[in-house]
């Protein structure tokens, strides 16, 4: 039979509140139990008040420390208990339930004291934090990867997973300290860590969002600003700060901007989206076009010998050449056995005599008579000319085996006068040696013509538009290009060229092909801004701390608010819209930028923490 607690008789019997419970107790028993032999009676008899009363003038009695050390020493007989609990409830503790609410009883004045309280409080929170904090963690983890299964949800668990985390260890806290009532414990934990976790959010969003406010106003905010924008629309932020940090300069002198150095798309959205919005990124990216085909154009020139580079270079080999054709015609040929009789078989041939008819008419156009083309070097050599001629045509007309036949002749020619005068022969190789760079400057030529509009020569040369594909087509067919341009049948375009020609003109068609992949890149379906970058930064930096996803920002509501805000900044964006030009024409700058330290505020990192002080003070 459970004993009767005196301050349940007080309660019904609340008239004899004048008495003590001995007079109270002796008065019951005589007016309604006494015929229970009074032993029996006072035995089954809970002095309850008597214990309080005691346990109060106990705690009365104890200093302030004292009263702290007990309740830190609750704190661990609490978390013993709860520990037991949980083991009945797989049949292996041994916890006491009545025992338990009769050392509450004997606790509560204990509770009741500030500094009891505060000792039971300070050591639950030493003793379950880290457990509660990795607890938090963990849950959060969980509740995004489940997320994650989830596609069309991701986003707004991937918000909610911080205060599911928080309110689940909140309420593992909240009924570890509470022994006695542990579901209430964990329901009011649960509502502790939540309400921790929103204060929290909500103490670091204000210091993120007044922080935010101030960073246009000074260059190192505003390159933290630019920092966030590019990690943001990076698709792979440590891929573009490598690829920014040393970027591929395939053309000498023509810097590539931010996307076209690293190939990102949301870099390239980035870089078309702001060009749309400002004034400022715009005026840059056209300024680096115009640097980019100038460089183009540069080499282009070069390579094509302008500026009377090919006229000095034409002029000084006819010079050369002909000095040694009047040696030859002057010394004559010098015959042999040998050598008559190879010229007598090759004035036989038909096309020999063919091209000794057109030799004379070819020399009777300059003045000269050649009475016996065959018997002079002069002679021989306009035969040979006849026969570059006859070989072209039979080309033209698609005779290639007489064209073959030709060449054969023309090549026995060639070997006869070598032999019959050597400075022929040595002004064939003087005429061949020198023509290399000119060849190579019709190339050039060429390859200009291609890659350049025709209205870059009529205006000022700042027309910055280049004929990519028509530069493309004219590499792909790379010696069908040398042909042309050289005339010679034979020609191939890198035995014409030099190595380091060779890797310029190869560099420029790269550098077109690489612009033109970044314009393609930034077609790709987006929502890049540039507009109001401070005011974005102070909406997504107060709704960061929050777990609102950061693309809220971009959203109808984000954009309003960055409207709305945008008057305030309206003297900084420019600044800042200057140094995002400055990124996205110079990726080494970008990379310096992206790179720096973007330090976590004071109130973020205190953020965790005052989720879980909450649970401990609201448990108590």
């Amino acid at each position: 039979m459970d004993k009767i607690k005196v301050s349940a008789i007080r309660e019904k019997f609340p008239m004899y509140g004048d008495l003590s419970d001995d007079q109270l107790l002796i008065s019951l028993r005589k007016k309604y139990y006494s015929d229970i032999p009074a032993a029996k009676f006072y035995s089954n008899i809970d002095y309850d008040t008597e214990r309080d009363r005691l346990n109060k003038e106990l705690v009365g009695s104890m200093s302030t420390t004292e009263k702290l050390l007990a309740g830190a020493g609750k704190s661990f007989v609490d978390l013993g208990r709860s520990a037991k609990r949980v083991a009945n409830m797989v049949g292996i503790g041994d916890y006491d339930e009545a025992a338990a609410k009769a050392d509450e009883a004997l606790d509560k004045p204990l509770m009741d004291t500030s500094a009891g309280a505060w000792g039971k409080g300070l050591t639950d929170a030493g003793l379950t934090f880290v457990p509660g904090l990795k607890g938090a963690q963990a849950i959060t983890k969980g509740v995004q990867a489940g997320a994650r299964m989830l596609p069309r949800a991701a986003g707004v668990f991937k918000g909610v997973a911080p205060y599911a985390g928080a309110a689940g260890s909140g309420a593992i806290i909240g009924a570890a300290t509470t022994p006695e009532d542990m579901s209430g414990g964990a329901t009011t934990g649960a509502l502790a860590g939540t309400a921790g976790e929103v204060g929290g959010r909500v103490l670091s969003s204000a210091y993120s969002g007044g922080k935010a406010a101030l960073e246009p106003l000074w260059q190192s905010g505003r390159e933290r600003i630019l920092k966030r924008t590019l990690d943001r629309f990076a698709t792979d932020p440590a891929k573009v700060r490598a690829a920014a940090a040393n970027p591929v300069e395939y053309v000498p002198g023509v810097t590539p901007t931010l996307a076209e150095a690293t190939m990102d798309p949301g870099i390239a959205q980035l870089q078309r989206g702001a060009a749309s919005g400002s004034s400022d990124v715009a005026s840059a990216l056209a300024q680096s076009r115009g640097q980019q085909v100038a460089g183009y154009r540069s080499t282009l020139d070069d390579l094509a010998g302008n500026d009377g580079k090919r006229e000095f270079y034409d002029t000084m080999r006819n010079k050369a050449a002909d000095d040694l054709y009047d040696q030859a015609r002057a010394g004559g040929l010098s015959m042999t056995t040998n050598l008559e009789k190879q010229v007598g078989e090759l004035m036989q041939r038909p096309s020999i005599q063919s091209a000794m008819v057109n030799a004379q008419r070819l020399a009777r156009e300059r003045g000269i008579n050649l009475d016996a083309p065959g018997g002079s070097v002069e002679g021989l050599h306009y035969v040979k000319k006849s026969l570059d001629d006859m070989i072209s045509a039979a080309k033209r007309a698609g005779n290639n085996n007489e064209a073959s036949a030709l060449i054969e002749t023309q090549g026995n020619l060639v070997d006869f006068l070598r032999q019959a005068s050597p400075k022929y022969g040595e002004a064939l190789d003087t005429f061949k040696s020198m023509s290399r760079p000119i060849n190579q400057m019709d190339v050039g030529q060429t390859l200009r013509d291609k890659a350049l509009p025709a209205l870059t020569d009529l205006g000022d040369g700042s027309l910055a538009r280049v004929n990519a594909n028509s530069y493309a087509n004219a590499l792909r067919n790379a010696d069908a290009t040398a042909r042309k341009a050289t005339g010679m049948t034979g020609a191939k375009m890198d035995s014409v060229m030099d190595p380091a020609q060779m890797d310029q003109i190869t560099g420029i068609g790269k550098d077109m092909a690489r612009y033109a992949s970044a314009q393609e890149l930034a077609r790709v379906p987006g929502s890049p801004t540039a507009q109001y970058l401070g005011a974005q930064n102070v909406v997504r930096q107060f709704l960061g701390p929050l777990g609102i996803p950061q693309s809220a920002a971009d959203s109808m509501v984000g954009r309003i608010a960055s409207g709305l805000m945008g008057l305030p900044f309206a003297m900084t964006q420019s600044k800042t819209e200057q140094l995002l030009a400055r990124a996205l024409t110079d990726p080494k700058t970008a990379a310096k930028i992206m790179a720096a330290k973007d330090p976590k505020t004071i109130a973020e990192i205190l953020r965790p923490y005052a989720a879980q002080t909450a649970i401990q003070m609201d448990t108590q």
